[in-house]
């Protein structure tokens, strides 16, 4: 990165251009232009800030932008492939057979001697030491004899009782037979179930009904309708009474046309756009998606310069002219009286919009 400072330090100092007048050129600040001449990425508040101020600072010095920014992004993948190689060498922690891991030793240093471990005992019948210093013989337990009157049961049955061969069942009684859960219907169920659909039945019938009287017939014809007075004094009963139709020389009203449009964009490059205003002001919100540097200068005069965080919002408002310059134009959202203009520009390429009001022009 320091290569690429020396290039923009020596191209500057070449055509006799100081920081401050490649500042007021480029609207780019003081310490961000120092930083790109010294290499310092720390202070950029991202990578995407710093490679559009880089691009825009060699354009104005004449230098290729997009080669710089390209030489740049190579070193930055260099830095993360010598980081993945470093990863990729350390040595590995021994493991221990057991699955523990074994830590390595620094050399001259060995591993402390483990305690010997105890002997086991022997089996039913071999020797070993005893409390006098003799060895003895182990002898298995003797087995008692079944109880007088009593056989040993077959093994197999041993085996379906296993609770008894422990002695937990010895004096129990014999488990009783389970019984049925189910219970004979009531013999009046059917006619508790007839007379509730009867009372259903009737229910419905007193609803519907109700719901939909009917007129009782008495043979007696309807009365004619009234008659209403005719034009020359006397009574017509012909159809009803039309609504007069409007006059031939009057033409309907033509249909409501889409609103007039205010903000016309007059010109459209990719580090810079004109927008023309053809009201007597111009209101113009932002709302910032992504992180964005901004500065707005308004009627000739700076109103703000900043960095707004996702969420946030900003509005100004000029009489005659509205300067903006984006830093992320792609996560910066315009709106102006009302129309929404959709993003600034594209991700990470740093772009003005000029906003001229001339009204009905």
């Amino acid at each position: 990165m320091r290569e690429i400072g020396d290039v923009l330090r020596r191209q500057r100092e070449a055509r006799g251009v100081s920081l401050r007048e490649a500042q007021a050129a480029t609207k780019i600040r003081l310490k961000y232009l120092e930083a790109l001449e010294a290499g310092d990425e720390a202070a950029f508040p991202g990578e995407v800030y710093m490679r559009g101020f880089l691009r825009s600072y060699a354009d104005y010095l004449g230098l290729d932008g997009w080669a710089l920014v390209a030489q740049y992004r190579a070193y930055k993948e260099a830095q993360a492939l010598a980081r993945e190689a470093e990863a990729a060498t350390r040595v590995p922690r021994r493991r221990r057979r057991g699955g523990g891991s074994t830590p390595t030793l620094p050399p001259g240093k060995s591993a402390p001697a483990q305690a010997p471990e105890p002997p086991s005992s022997g089996a039913p019948g071999t020797e070993g030491p005893s409390s006098g210093g003799a060895a003895q013989s182990i002898a298995p337990p003797a087995r008692e004899p079944p109880a007088a009157g009593r056989l040993p049961r077959p093994a197999a049955e041993r085996r379906r009782f296993p609770s008894e061969e422990r002695g937990e069942g010895l004096g129990r009684a014999a488990p009783r037979p389970l019984q049925p859960l189910a219970r004979p219907l009531s013999p009046r169920l059917p006619l508790i179930l007839g007379t509730a659909a009867v009372a259903v039945a009737m229910a419905a019938l007193i609803v519907a009904r109700a719901l939909l009287p009917s007129a009782p017939d008495t043979g007696v014809p309807a009365p004619p309708p009234a008659a209403a007075p005719g034009p020359g004094g006397g009574t017509s009963t012909g159809s009803p009474a039309q609504t007069p139709a409007p006059a031939s020389g009057e033409a309907p009203a033509p249909p409501p046309g889409p609103p007039p449009v205010t903000v016309r964009l007059v010109s459209d490059a990719r580090e810079q756009a004109e927008y023309l205003v053809t009201e007597a002001a111009l209101r113009l919100e932002l709302l910032a998606q992504e992180r964005c540097w901004i500065q707005v200068e308004v009627d000739g005069a700076l109103a703000s310069q900043e960095t707004l965080l996702p969420g946030e919002s900003r509005s100004f408002e000029a009489r005659e002219r509205l300067w903006l310059r984006a830093g992320n134009p792609g996560g910066l959202m315009l709106t102006a009286n009302g129309a929404g203009l959709g993003p600034a520009g594209e991700d990470g390429i740093p772009r003005n919009l000029i906003f001229l009001v001339r009204p009905g022009g």
